[in-house]
């Protein structure tokens, strides 16, 4: 097994030279993306945690607002962030949901 290690530069990097995933998220939600999976590590005392550029895509889904994410799901917003996890984009006030 080969490990790369990303930084978070590395990591936007991956999702913007993706011609399929480029449009994917913002370069905001991105960094809340990295952020939230490097510390979600952490927490589970992991060493290193798998980059998987479509499963990340189909885990989480970015929204303009909370209300917009909670509407998808047909719930209030507090619902949603009883059932999931919300990331608040504070730069641009978008949320990363992760899809349940």
């Amino acid at each position: 097994m080969i490990i790369k290690q990303l930084s978070k530069m590395d990591f936007i990097n991956e999702f913007e030279t993706s011609s399929e995933r480029k449009t994917q998220f913002t370069f905001n939600a991105l960094t809340a993306l990295y952020d939230y999976l490097d510390e979600y590590r952490d927490l589970m005392s992991v060493t290193a945690y798998t980059f998987d550029i479509i499963g990340i895509c189909c885990d989480f889904t970015e929204y303009n607002t909370i209300e917009e994410a909670a509407k998808e799901y047909s719930i209030t917003p507090i619902e949603l962030e009883d059932n999931t996890t919300v990331l608040h984009v504070l730069e641009n006030g978008h949320v990363v949901v992760q899809n349940y």
